[in-house]
């Protein structure tokens, strides 16, 4: 039996849940595999099976051997589980010893108890059907259940299907139902056999449940019909309960809401001329499923388009899934349209760490992202949100008009990396505007003083009671503002470091271009070694002569 592209496309896609629970159960042996060999440090040599340095490079290259992606997504459901598995520890600790004061618990033992409670869960260890559990993502409800069984004796990716409710739920019907629900979902992975053969049949008024839960309908919000002379033609979708329509729309299609697979539309007379494929556009970020048109497909359809009104069978054109796909990105500069038929443009996208604002929380980072947008723009019934790969969907932290449009800042965890992000906005009308915004790890706080700061002069006179006065003038060469702290500039002599006093105008911020002058009064000590000055990067020496 051949396996068309369609289930091909399918058993790729259960390969990547398979793939992801084998990298997530090496994820968790190796962590182990790390703790082992830290605790067997103090035995002597002779206790071991191999040495202590093949354990750990072995453990370290099965991690390194993981996609990053994946790695950040496991990191996080890790992290999460040890935050909660620490409290229960320490509340156990309480519990023994009667008394509030405990001593704090091992990080190891925590660590231990979560790698092998999730590789339990990983491997079906306790659980009467076998079925394992495998993290897609950082959230709380994106857990799949996979048959470790079935995943273990798999001898080729193209044996994977998934089944959402039943054992014996077809492969097409699958194929379809992917793109009628939303994500979240927990699916199961089962061998089955994919029979194809006998005439389109419609389900009607059937509801789809996901695990016995019902779930609404992927609703069509829009068509596109495609022709051999590269022609499209752009039609609304609008629900229809009743079937077949008695009339047609003036300019839009009809959606049989009661049918399951296949999907039925009908479009005005005239629109089917000639079309060749269709695309159906649902609302949100869905994913657009496109359609091979035929008069009469050799198998079972997964659409049937017929014209509004005619009542006419012979009429009626059967699509064949070809592909479902994400809306595309768009590119940073690219104008995405409202629902007002204006425009939205991600112009430009900044991201600062501590080393460009001390300000900013520890290990946080800001990203500021430029966007021109019409005027009195309502933000936040737009939702735009920051997507980060580690799965977090964060909204501003701030939005900042601007003379044409606006800046809006996300505090993110501070990257030693590059970041792979992208910025959604739901429009009025159910779209989604997606764009793609790789982030590069910011400057470190040397490496920005380094490219902004400039001591453009500094002198030294005799004070006083034995003070030196310092008048150092700085100016700010960089492209952004530049916040100095106390922790910028030191003073030494010898091995000593002398204290500073408040310095008027340091933490003020500095604007491009801008210069300034700080007056430092300090009282060197007795020694007749020279001052060093420290500011940035730069270092200078003060010495008095006899």
């Amino acid at each position: 039996m051949s396996i068309s592209r369609f289930a091909r496309a399918d058993a790729a896609y259960q390969e990547e849940i398979a793939a992801q629970w084998r990298d997530w159960c090496a994820y968790l042996r190796a962590h182990l595999a790390l703790l082992d060999a830290r605790a067997a440090e103090g035995r002597p040599a002779f206790e071991h099976a191999e040495s202590l340095e093949e354990v750990e490079a072995r453990a370290r290259a099965e991690l390194s051997a993981i996609p990053a992606a994946r790695r950040t997504v496991f990191d996080g459901v890790r992290e999460a589980r040890r935050q909660g598995a620490q409290a229960d520890l320490e509340a156990e600790a309480r519990a023994r010893s009667g008394s509030s004061r405990v001593r704090p618990v091992d990080p190891d033992a925590v660590d231990r108890r979560v790698l092998e409670t999730l590789l339990a869960e990983a491997t079906g260890q306790g659980v009467e059907d076998g079925w394992g559990l495998v993290p897609m993502g950082s959230a709380a409800d994106e857990w799949y259940r996979v048959d470790v069984a079935a995943l273990e004796a798999a001898p080729s990716a193209a044996a994977y299907a998934a089944s959402r409710s039943e054992a014996d739920d077809r492969k097409r019907r699958l194929r379809a139902l992917a793109g009628l629900v939303g994500g979240g979902l927990v699916l199961t992975l089962v061998w089955l056999l994919l029979p194809r053969g006998g005439a389109p049949t419609a389900t009607t008024g059937a509801a789809i449940t996901v695990n016995g839960t019902p779930v609404a309908a992927w609703a069509p919000a829009r068509l596109v019909l495609s022709g051999s002379n590269g022609e499209a033609t752009t039609l609304a979708v609008t629900p229809a309960p009743a079937w077949p329509p008695a009339k047609a729309g003036e300019a839009a299609g009809l959606w049989h809401t009661g049918s399951v697979l296949p999907l039925q539309l009908c479009v005005p007379d005239g629109a089917l001329a000639g079309a060749t494929s269709v695309r159906l556009i649902g609302d949100g970020d869905l994913p657009e499923r496109v359609y091979t048109l035929l008069e009469q497909p050799a198998g079972p359809a997964d659409l049937a388009l017929g014209v509004c009104g005619a009542g006419d069978e012979r009429r009626t054109r059967y699509g064949l899934l070809r592909a479902s796909e994400r809306p595309a990105d768009l590119a940073l500069g690219a104008a995405g349209m409202l629902a007002s038929g204006q425009e939205l443009t991600l112009q430009s996208t900044d991201l600062t760490g501590p080393g460009g604002d001390p300000t900013l929380p520890a290990e946080q980072a800001r990203v500021t992202l430029d966007m021109r947008a019409p005027a009195g723009l309502d933000w936040p019934t737009l939702a735009p949100t920051l997507l980060l790969a580690s799965g977090q969907a964060l909204l501003p932290a701030a939005i900042e008009p601007a003379a044409d449009g606006a800046a809006l800042s996300y505090l993110i965890p501070l990257p030693t990396t590059p970041v792979e992000a992208a910025l959604r906005v739901t429009t009025a009308d159910g779209r989604v505007l997606r764009w793609r915004l790789p982030l590069n790890p910011p400057p470190t706080r040397d490496a920005t003083l380094r490219e902004a700061l400039s001591v453009t002069a500094v002198k030294a006179q005799l004070a006083d009671a034995g003070a030196t006065e310092l008048r150092i003038t700085l100016e700010n060469r960089g492209a952004a503002t530049l916040i100095l702290t106390p922790a910028d500039l030191a003073l030494t002599q010898g091995e000593t470091l002398l204290s500073l006093p408040m310095i008027a105008g340091l933490e003020a911020a500095l604007e491009p271009g801008a210069t300034r002058t700080l007056t430092v009064s300090v009282v060197p000590g007795r020694s007749a070694q020279p001052l060093i000055l420290r500011i940035g990067s730069e270092r200078f020496q003060i010495s008095w002569n006899p």
